[in-house]
């Protein structure tokens, strides 16, 4: 251990870093500090629901330890925004799973336990592990800021941790929604896509639901668990989403299923015929793709939610892959064998929503 952690040193360093003025600056400072003065058996937490606190740790801390909760119940989005930005920030993950897997809990406490007593539950699958991953740091830090509840406003820089006899760093406890906000632009930090479907935070799937049908919120930096809004107004109200211009705005469009599905392919000189119409796209007969970077991950996001709209009017789905800002889109009839009229008509829809 590089410093043994006391309650006299975390006052001290709450007091040194009070007066830096730019919120920025002030948590930059606060986790470089945690990173010189514990070293390895330093850590933050995530829930993944962005990856605020983990780029400004990674900026401060290169290899800055995680920790996520891999509680065996999270969305499919969550896991894959915990591996996003794996992928992207240099940080080392550290993935707490609870000791038994769901389908061994539920012999032992029978199924649905969640619907039964989400208290144990929640015991068993996140605060137990959390205790015992973080039982092997000195020191560990979270997103909590003080504008979050009247029950925060108080909350330090750094703390003590009594409980567990560590020091506790809010390196973001001084910062508005607004802060939260312009990071999240100028840095193009990852954000979870559930967010853009309605979901005002994110935790286990079967505890979590949207915040209401057609409303939908972004986040801000929090602990481990639920966040509130970073796409609210400083009254609470939503603040408009960014979003890709196009047809999509306002009301989604009816489906109506019904489309014709040629039952031959074209043949290869057919495709090539077609594709001086669609310059975005390349390829053949055997498929053709498109790539395109949007200005911000939310328009990425949205970008998606307006595809799957006219995917599911049309009944025929492209593969999309999203990297970043940037979507990577592949059509192709697989039952045909190739590329059908159907395939082209699609091209054509998702073009007249992206950007040229």
């Amino acid at each position: 251990m590089a410093v043994r952690p006391t309650p006299e040193l975390a006052a001290d360093a709450d007091a040194r870093f009070a007066d830096i003025a730019d919120p920025v600056e002030q948590a930059l400072v606060v986790l470089r500090w945690a990173g010189e003065t514990f070293g390895a058996d330093f850590a933050i937490t995530s829930s993944m629901a962005d990856g605020l606190l983990a780029h400004l740790a990674s900026r401060a801390i290169p290899g800055v330890n995680v920790v996520f909760l891999d509680t065996g119940y999270h969305f499919a989005e969550t896991i894959g925004t915990r591996d996003w930005i794996t992928g992207v920030l240099p940080i080392t993950l550290v993935n707490a799973t609870p000791p038994q897997t769901v389908a061994e809990q539920d012999l032992s406490f029978g199924p649905r336990l969640f619907e039964r007593d989400p208290d144990l539950c929640c015991e068993l699958r996140k605060v137990k592990p959390l205790a015992q991953a973080l039982a092997g740091f000195a020191a560990w830090g979270s997103g909590v800021r003080r504008d979050e509840s009247p029950t925060r406003a108080g909350t330090r820089l750094v703390d003590w941790d009594a409980t567990r006899g560590m020091v506790k760093v809010n390196p973001m406890a001084a910062w508005t929604q607004d802060d939260v906000d312009a990071y999240v632009a100028e840095h193009q930090v990852p954000v979870n896509p559930l967010f853009e479907l309605g979901y005002g935070s994110i935790g286990c799937e079967p505890c979590t639901r949207p915040v209401a049908p057609g409303r939908t919120r972004a986040p801000a930096a929090g602990p481990v668990g639920a966040r509130p809004s970073a796409a609210s107004t400083p009254d609470g109200g939503p603040r408009p989403t960014p979003r890709v211009t196009g047809p999509w705005d306002g009301a989604a469009p009816a489906r109506h299923h019904g489309w014709h599905v040629p039952s031959s392919t074209p043949l290869p000189d057919q495709i090539a015929a077609a594709l001086p119409e669609l310059p975005e796209w390349s390829g053949d007969a055997g498929g053709i793709r498109r790539s395109v970077q949007l200005p911000t991950f939310r328009d990425a996001v949205a970008a998606i939610v307006a595809i799957a709209d006219v995917a599911e009017e049309m009944d025929h789905h492209p593969d999309v892959d999203l990297r970043w800002r940037t979507l990577h889109l592949s059509v192709v009839t697989h039952s045909a064998g190739g590329v059908t009229e159907l395939d082209l008509q699609l091209a054509r829809r998702i073009d007249s929503l992206l950007p040229h």
